[in-house]
């Protein structure tokens, strides 16, 4: 008697997860194939891809094109959620599989029925929900805490041991303090990302390349310019992202002002002070910096006037405070960072 042929299948979500389990994985359905004596042909991965979506699943669509060649006839999972997690997805995987002549067999489940994909459907889109809460409660704490529950921001570094926690990098910091400098001054974002990428300055990105949408940001994404954590402001819980149930892209909402979350304890890279011999003088600023917004073309330029400097300067929405001040100074007086 021929045996059935058939695919093994496996996938983990993160980047913080190990690759081994897309081995561990592989083993255990292995294993399950020859008992059912199955011949193994092949066998496809995703590594690091959400089961919440279809997108940019190489393995995932490399495995539907086989299964519509009848390449093999049985497909063999640790369990459904390997497959999606999305109530709407799953149903739509085993109908085309159902449709190609494809069985799905799972490791924990046997084979699969329409019994299987409804429950397992509700019981993955739950538990994605409860994690999205779940993960929510733990950053909204981190930062009650003043730590900082995003990734690393440009001018910031990790402190080993602390997670959560970042202190000053001075070589960066001086290019962040700069991009101010020359934006309060009049340059463009524009000019502004060309002048680094001809220095050859690495982008936040890690690439060779800036771009004026990393200083500027857009509508609902804050560029280096207008992040109030440089000023030592941890906001968050600002925004949050959506997936079209359409075209399953994702989507970057406004939350209301009663989520947002809010801290100032994280060390500033940009000082909230100058100081002036032995004066410190406190910058104030007259416009928020949450959303960027069209700067002026030719900004009023303060007069000298150290006791009333704050009232003299005339902020650019989305510039923070020391910008102005800093661009204010005379010559030589530029304070030494830090401050």
């Amino acid at each position: 008697m021929t045996k059935k042929r058939a695919a093994l299948y496996a996938r983990y979500s993160s980047d913080l997860q190990k690759d081994r389990s897309i081995d561990d994985q592989l083993a255990l359905c292995r294993v399950h194939a020859i008992r059912a004596s199955l011949e193994v042909v092949t066998t496809f991965v995703d590594r690091a891809k959400s089961g919440a979506s279809m997108n940019n699943r190489d393995g995932l669509w490399e495995m539907m094109q086989a299964a519509k060649r009848g390449d093999f006839d049985v497909i063999v999972i640790e369990s459904l959620d390997r497959l999606s997690r999305d109530q709407a997805d799953l149903p739509q995987l085993h109908k085309r599989l159902e449709f190609a002549g494809v069985k799905i067999l799972t490791c924990n489940d046997g084979e699969t029925t329409k019994m299987h994909v409804g429950i397992r459907g509700l019981v993955s889109s739950i538990f994605l929900s409860t994690l999205a809460d779940t993960v929510r409660r733990g950053h909204a704490g981190r930062v009650s805490e003043g730590k900082f529950p995003g990734a690393r921001v440009y001018g910031y570094r990790c402190i080993t041991g602390k997670p959560g926690e970042r202190e000053i990098d001075p070589e960066q910091a001086a290019i962040v303090l700069r991009i101010f400098r020359e934006y309060a001054a009049g340059k463009s974002p524009r000019t502004i990302a060309g002048d680094l990428t001809r220095e050859g300055i690495t982008s936040p990105s890690g690439t060779a390349v800036w771009s004026n949408q990393c200083l500027t940001g857009g509508r609902l994404r804050q560029g280096m310019i207008g992040n109030r954590l440089y000023i030592g402001e941890i906001r968050w819980n600002r925004t949050r992202v959506f997936k079209n149930p359409e075209t399953e892209a994702e989507i970057r909402r406004a939350t209301p002002a009663e989520d947002h979350v809010g801290l100032t304890r994280l060390q500033a890279a940009v000082p909230r002070t100058v100081r002036i011999g032995s004066t410190e003088h406190e910058i104030q600023v007259a416009i928020p910096i949450d959303v960027p917004e069209a700067r002026q073309k030719e900004p009023r330029q303060p007069s000298i006037g150290w006791a009333s400097l704050a009232a003299q300067l005339q902020p650019c929405a989305a510039v923070v405070e020391i910008a102005h001040a800093l661009c204010a100074l005379p010559p030589g007086l530029a304070p030494r960072y830090p401050v």
